[in-house]
């Protein structure tokens, strides 16, 4: 879960999805942001992104 939200700080998750009776992730739901995680990726990969920890 730690993960996600590191990662809709920088593109869309969808959190809502979640909200169901065993509180998972549906894989087509998975794949779907997925593929927009990696779009993100792709195009601001050269942006020298920082990490602050």
């Amino acid at each position: 879960m730690d993960a996600l939200k590191f990662i809709s700080q920088y593109s869309h998750v969808s959190f809502e999805s979640m909200w169901n009776y065993g509180n998972t992730y549906p894989y087509g739901v998975y794949l779907s942001d997925r593929e927009n995680w990696i779009k993100w990726y792709e195009k601001n990969k050269c942006h020298n992104i920082q990490l602050i920890n």
